[in-house]
């Protein structure tokens, strides 16, 4: 199978995409963890 330019550049968004979604989960759950402690602290 020959790739195309615009295969390849599809298959880097939806690398970079799903490499974007994991540090965006990876933030959010430390946001929650740090949210988390600071509840408790009060």
């Amino acid at each position: 199978m020959i790739m195309t330019f615009q295969d390849f550049v599809t298959s880097l968004e939806n690398r970079l995409l799903r490499s974007l979604t994991e540090r965006e989960w990876e933030f959010t759950r430390w946001m929650y963890e740090k949210y988390q402690k600071e509840e408790r602290s009060f």
